[in-house]
């Protein structure tokens, strides 16, 4: 029946094909909650999404991923942070070639230029220019 309705679409894209098509998707094994924001997506898309609590069920997922993005995205910047950290720790003493990238009254921030790492440097580092 799927690849009929399917053949169907390609052929004849009615709304009344994509609503059958689109309400099967999330019926189908290896359909997880992070695909239903792009079924929406495709309703509202072939006009099938039409009553106001579709858009706004499409609303709150649309919130939910962004947050979930967010959360991702943190989490990543706070683990590559931390191999850097750790990375450097065991480089501590070690000269690399570097790009000053800013100045205040505490010190400098130097960009590593190979490993884009950016380190503070503090008057009492030396640092060779």
């Amino acid at each position: 029946m799927d690849r009929t309705l399917e053949k169907l679409l390609s052929y004849y894209p009615k709304k009344d094909y994509w609503n059958a098509h689109l309400a099967r998707l999330p019926r189908k094994p290896g359909f997880g909650d992070r695909f239903a924001l792009d079924v929406m997506r495709l309703r509202l898309a072939s006009g099938t999404l039409t009553k106001t609590e579709e858009f706004m069920e499409m609303a709150q997922l649309a919130l939910q991923c962004s947050e979930r993005s967010r959360r991702a995205d943190e989490a990543q910047r706070e683990v590559d942070e931390r191999y850097r950290a750790a990375w450097m720790e065991s480089h501590v003493g070690k000269e690399f070639d570097g790009t000053i990238s800013g100045v205040t009254s505490f010190g400098l921030f130097v960009t590593l230029d190979a490993l884009y790492v950016e380190l503070s440097s503090h008057p009492l580092v030396k640092v060779v220019l």
